[in-house]
């Protein structure tokens, strides 16, 4: 629970930031004049709990007579990352400096008529509406109000006028069980928010911090809303990011592997494959399709063969059928011998008669052709 304005102001309008921070404007007349006094609250509301987080008396150093403001609507500007307030006293449109509650004129809206609402439609442009029921078309930039509409069944006493739900620019992207890795030069596969039983979150990072953080869902998609134009990076990691503070490592279990980074649906990658990837948000674009690929390693067990008799000289004896399996493929057709016997002291190993090195990969491996030639006399391989 938190008290708005302890000091008995009315509520005049509210607006949230992209940061679900909730600034509240609140006004009351003083006593034998006709100015008010107005106060924004900064309210921090995280899951059912709310948080005063600052109060500023709000002032304007630009307004001429005295006590000529009474701030009627506020609303996000998400471009500036500002608040934009309609003075009642003036008719005109201001910045708001959140922290010190200075109020900056952005420009002649051009009208007489008090303006008692703003609000933003779907594609973000800025309405406002008058006490006599005019609506207008607001640039946030040189705060000319154009007219587009009357509506004259409107009272006068209304005041403040409910967003739309605008759509800032988003991030969105899959992560894929990409089996085969770029071998066809595309991150692309099967949707999961797992690696093995280890779910994964989106992180999203700017200027060095978490600023968001998301599980992803089922198929491997997540999402991020409402950003400003800028350079951010997009981490995976099984540790889900802590907002405000570094992002925690593109961490895997040990038994999986980064194939692939990439945006867009085609062919291509950004060169590393680390779980992470950097994206640009400009004149207000989407950004889609922020992909990331993972596979599981292949497990190999180690077993011991039966001793046999050696038969000593030049023969070469079959090697037993290595054990292999992996978790997204049901044939595996190519191996990696990673390390090999010391010929000069137990033996040497051959593929198809040919002598195997050290990380040698055989491709479209078949078992009956690995074979040793141990050292004369009783020796292990």
């Amino acid at each position: 629970m938190t008290t708005i304005d302890g000091a008995g102001g009315n509520i005049a309008s509210a607006t949230f930031d992209l940061d679900n921070n909730y600034y509240v404007n609140t006004s009351f007349s003083i006593g034998g004049t006709t100015g008010f006094t107005n106060k924004l609250q900064k309210i921090e509301i995280v899951n059912n709990s709310a948080v005063v987080k600052s109060t500023v008396t709000l002032t304007c150093p630009s307004c001429t007579g005295t006590n000529r403001l009474r701030v009627t609507d506020i609303i996000f500007n998400e471009a500036t990352g500002q608040l934009l307030g309609s003075n009642k006293e003036t008719n005109k449109l201001y910045s708001i400096n959140t922290s010190t509650g200075v109020l900056s004129e952005v420009g002649a809206t051009g009208i007489t008529t008090a303006i008692l609402g703003l609000y933003k439609n779907r594609d973000g442009n800025v309405r406002a509406i008058s006490e006599a029921g005019i609506i207008y078309s607001v640039n946030v930039a040189t705060g000319v109000f154009t007219q587009i509409a009357v509506s004259t069944t409107l009272n006068s006493g209304n005041a403040d006028a409910a967003s739309g739900c605008y759509a800032p620019p988003k991030i969105t992207g899959h992560l894929y069980l990409d089996a085969n890795g770029l071998t066809d030069n595309t991150v692309n596969g099967t949707g999961t928010d797992k690696a093995g039983t280890a779910i994964l979150y989106a992180n999203l990072v700017k200027n060095g911090v978490v600023v968001k953080s998301e599980v992803l869902t089922t198929n491997g998609a997540y999402q991020f809303f409402c950003l400003f134009s800028g350079t951010y990076e997009v981490q995976l990691s099984t540790t889900r990011g802590t907002i405000g503070q570094a992002p925690p490592a593109q961490n895997l279990p040990n038994t999986y592997i980064w194939t692939g980074d990439h945006t867009g649906i085609t062919t291509g990658n950004d060169g590393t494959p680390d779980g992470k990837q950097a994206v640009i948000i400009s004149t207000g674009q989407d950004v889609i399709e922020v992909n990331f690929g993972i596979d599981g390693v292949p497990k190999t067990r180690g077993f011991t063969s039966p001793s046999q008799e050696n038969p000593n000289g030049t023969v070469q004896v079959a090697v037993p059928p290595l054990s292999f399996s992996d978790p997204e493929e049901p044939e595996i057709n190519n191996i990696t011998i990673q390390s090999i016997p010391n010929p000069s002291t137990l033996g040497t190993i051959y593929y198809n008669g040919i002598a195997v090195t050290a990380s040698q990969t055989i491709l479209n491996y078949n078992p009956s052709l690995l074979t040793v030639e141990p050292v004369n006399g009783t020796v292990t391989v």
